[in-house]
């Protein structure tokens, strides 16, 4: 974190500081949030996103996102903040990046009082656009058998709650898609109307609070931790289901619609009324159950890989 210019003593400080002054739960998207000071207390372009330590394996996707993004061509559409790193401490965990200028879309929305304006809806549009059809990265991830940079995904956002899923985390593309089709298999999803097949990235919780408009233009997205491999239909829905109210998820919809986002309204019916329901009532039990089936295979390898004559405490080595 040498870019940074400020000690990781001084960085904690200054995050603790704020937390004495809001401390969790998070309430908005502002309260894990701190631009630094230098030492005479004038703000600098580095902030830091907070985690406590039920969380803090987010921090891992966004930063292995921002990294990712700043690799390869720039989009004349949509930007991302730079990471420098992830200092740990005790209780919580701090994501060092760089302080991106401009207002949210809730801010120019007079914090969700007036509708989402045309021009803003376009910008938005536009960059979700732009990042579906950058063939270059998703197709990095697609010969990867990737979802993320690190390869594995915890299903959050919009459609999977971050921990209402039972924890489970999914080991790659492959394992995504088997993971979608046996519970939409189970919610009595159409397979022929709603695909389970990964093509392209997807920030997927596109709410007012995770995009900055900048000053050339650009939209920021913030919170990568949601960013993976998706279906074409998963930002559409994210924007659906978004919790910045119809005032921003109406606007923004027919925007989309006109830059060729939009999706079957069938897709909306399977999901919203199959398997929302489903998920909510079963989705976490199926998916401990999973995970315990997971476990009880890896001690199965395990011990399969002892050699014969060794104690069971000791595992071959590959």
């Amino acid at each position: 974190m040498e870019s940074v210019r400020l000690t990781s003593a001084e960085i904690k400080q200054q995050c603790h500081d704020r937390l004495r002054q809001r401390p969790p739960p998070f309430s908005d998207d502002k309260s894990n949030y701190v631009v630094l000071c230098d030492k005479y207390g004038q703000e600098t372009e580095f902030a830091v996103k907070i985690a406590d330590a039920f969380s803090a394996d987010q921090l891992q996707y966004d930063l292995a996102m921002m990294q990712f993004f700043k690799n390869g061509p720039a989009s004349d559409k949509y930007t991302t903040p730079t990471g420098y790193g992830i200092l740990e401490d005790t209780n919580y965990s701090f994501l060092v990046m760089e302080r991106l200028s401009g207002q949210t879309t809730w801010e120019r929305m007079n914090n969700g009082a007036d509708d989402l304006s045309p021009a803003d809806a376009t910008a938005i549009a536009e960059a979700l656009e732009a990042l579906q059809k950058d063939r270059i990265r998703s197709s990095i991830l697609i010969r990867g058998n990737k979802l993320t940079p690190l390869t594995h995904w915890h299903p959050q956002g919009q459609l999977f709650g971050y921990d209402n899923d039972g924890g489970r985390m999914v080991d790659d593309r492959d394992d995504f898609h088997s993971f979608l089709k046996v519970r939409f298999e189970e919610a009595e999803v159409d397979p022929e109307v709603v695909s389970v097949t990964t093509d392209c990235l997807a920030h997927g919780e596109p709410s007012p609070h995770n995009l900055i408009h900048c000053p050339d233009g650009r939209i920021a997205f913030l919170d990568l931790r949601t960013t993976f491999l998706a279906p074409r239909w998963w930002d559409y829905y994210a924007v659906h289901r978004s919790i910045g109210g119809s005032k921003y998820s109406e606007p923004l919809k027919r925007a989309m619609e006109r830059c060729g986002m939009g999706i079957d309204q069938r897709v909306l019916a399977e999901l919203d009324d199959k398997f929302l329901p489903w998920f909510c009532r079963l989705g976490g039990a199926w998916a401990r159950r999973e995970n315990k089936e997971r476990e009880t295979q890896g001690r199965k390898d395990s011990a399969r890989a002892v050699e014969p004559g060794q104690s069971s405490g000791t595992v071959v080595a590959y």
